[in-house]
């Protein structure tokens, strides 16, 4: 599922231009499939990564060993999210001192030391490499889960309640950037401590996905009729689809595992979280292209498609490229995953 997840979020992060959002009013035959792919139903990705990324923390019981999980999210997790965020900032500062890249990041020699702070850590808002506050908020809930899984071994269904509650709400954990993530961790582990077999969903995942798509399709409608007026109560909706899009990412995975695509999207599993580290700025780089050629919105779902084509390609190429070239370097940016892609328990986490 790993690789599915995060092409979903590669299309979350694809630009467009602000003044031709539907939030803005803007209205052409392709908004609709915009708003039910980008605002909708790959919104299900980073929730479902995350629960897949709790059961794997909890998958031997609720006794961890907490020195040892802090040491191996330190390097598959920490690790990476440092590199790969400061090396953004350099590459966008070096942008900006000649010109390039101004109005596509922040300003980063003018930023104040709070955000600057913000942009390199992900304290309070997300880091200059937008994708990587799920890493951050991922490291938080690793350095939680003692906590986490005693709530979810002794009281699961209030925990998960509540967490639901404060997800679906928007409310402010102070220690997350986003409480979806929290909640969904949360609901892993819960799953992996009490014994509670996923993959008995399996035979109901034709329904399950047909019943998550339906309520997309819904959502969707609904963001069209009242994109402005209804703002808060849309957010709250979102959030609750994308909870319950867990499920519908879970069956949707069963439904291409069993197909003919299956074994070459396990095998391409291998690229996804290299992808998902790279794949926001290589999407802005194309798009100050894209700007440049002064098309219009009109061509903009040439650019949609586009833009996902090519930053499934070029990355895949890269990532082969430097596993021949530079294979160390490629473990330490995918946090020593190189030596555990063919596990077929190696996880986004």
């Amino acid at each position: 599922m790993r690789i599915v997840l995060i092409l979903g979020v590669v299309v979350i992060h694809i630009p467009f231009d602000t003044a031709a959002s539907p939030y803005a009013g803007h209205r052409d035959l392709w908004t609709p499939l915009h708003l039910l792919l980008r605002d909708v139903v790959f919104r299900a990705g980073v929730p479902c990564l995350g629960a897949i990324s709790g059961y794997l923390v909890f998958r031997k019981g609720h006794r961890i060993d907490y020195g040892g999980l802090l040491r191996s999210k330190a390097r598959t997790i920490l690790v990476p999210f440092l590199i790969w965020n400061f090396g953004l900032y350099a590459l966008v500062l070096a942008g900006e001192s000649i010109g390039v890249g101004e109005g596509h990041f922040p300003n980063l020699a003018a930023a104040p030391a709070p955000v600057t702070l913000d942009l390199l850590f992900a304290i309070e808002h997300a880091p200059v490499n937008l994708p990587l506050y799920f890493l951050r908020d991922l490291m938080v809930c690793c350095l939680l889960a003692p906590v986490i899984g005693l709530l979810v071994e002794r009281a699961p269904w209030p925990t998960l309640a509540a967490l639901f509650l404060i997800s679906v709400l928007g409310l402010r954990t102070y220690v997350l950037l986003r409480p979806d993530i929290l909640f969904s961790f949360a609901l892993g582990a819960a799953l992996a401590i009490h014994r509670i077999d996923p993959i008995r969903l399996d035979p109901h995942a034709p329904k399950l996905l047909a019943a998550f798509l339906l309520g997309s399709l819904a959502l969707a409608t609904w963001m069209l009729v009242w994109p402005q007026e209804h703002h808060a109560l849309l957010m709250s909706a979102v959030k609750l689809l994308s909870a319950f899009g867990i499920l519908g990412a879970w069956a949707a995975g069963a439904l291409i595992a069993a197909s003919p695509f299956g074994a070459t999207m396990a095998e391409a599993g291998r690229f996804s979280f290299w992808i998902f580290c790279a794949h926001y700025p290589v999407l802005v780089a194309e798009w100050m292209v894209w700007e440049k050629l002064e098309l219009g919105p009109a061509f903009y779902p040439l650019f949609f498609v586009l833009a996902f084509a090519v930053t499934f390609a070029g990355l895949r190429a890269s990532y082969l490229a430097f596993s021949v070239a530079c294979p160390d370097l490629l473990r330490v940016l995918t946090g020593n995953r190189g030596r555990r892609e063919r596990s077929s328990t190696a996880a986004l986490a």
